[in-house]
């Protein structure tokens, strides 16, 4: 008797050995197709003062739009969502985190995403798309700033891209626009 329940014991574990083996092939299976081979980068910054294409000063007030490139690194064609929800800036002032808008966090607290459309990049090409960080932040103040950005993918998983350091000018003071004049004296 005490044989038969070593070997249904054994067996009930081996039973479950497998499983657990199976489990752990099929997640590592899913998880390798589902990451994207992809490159996620900050390529330009533009200020709305013009065309040209800006890294490092700005002006308070003026909208600053950047450019993000999403390169498919891999052999096959991949499907991209595009929308405000899938590319999230983050964006620190000083050293400090700045909050997203409250229509931003309301957005993000309920985990909502819109789909406004879909990248489809063929193997080593590269699509873009430009965001407005007046969309995610509002009026930016003077200060230093680092910007980076977790770009989502369909499979949840967020990329992280490169970093870009730009500048917003707080406007010159009064008294430094008005002319210096030598004082009147009276006779």
């Amino acid at each position: 008797m005490e044989g038969r329940r070593l070997t249904k014991t054994t067996a009930f574990k081996f039973t479950i050995l497998c499983s657990l083996i199976f489990v752990a092939i099929s997640i590592s299976g899913y998880s390798q197709v589902a990451k994207p081979d992809f490159r996620v980068y900050i390529s330009t910054l533009r200020g709305s003062c013009g065309n040209e294409e800006k890294t490092e000063d700005f002006k308070i007030g003026e909208t600053i739009k950047i450019k993000v490139e999403i390169t498919n690194l891999s052999d096959r064609i991949i499907n991209i969502p595009k929308g405000l929800d899938y590319s999230r800036p983050i964006l620190l002032r000083d050293g400090k985190l700045i909050p997203y808008v409250k229509e931003v966090r309301e957005r993000e607290r309920r985990n909502y995403k819109s789909l406004t459309g879909m990248l489809i990049p063929k193997p080593s090409e590269t699509q873009f798309e430009i965001l407005d960080l007046h969309d995610f932040y509002g009026a930016l103040k003077a200060g230093r700033y680092q910007l980076s950005l977790e770009r989502y993918f369909l499979n949840g998983n967020p990329m992280s891209s490169n970093k870009l350091n730009f500048k917003i000018a707080s406007p010159p003071s009064r008294r430094s626009r008005t002319r210096s004049r030598p004082p009147r004296w009276s006779t």
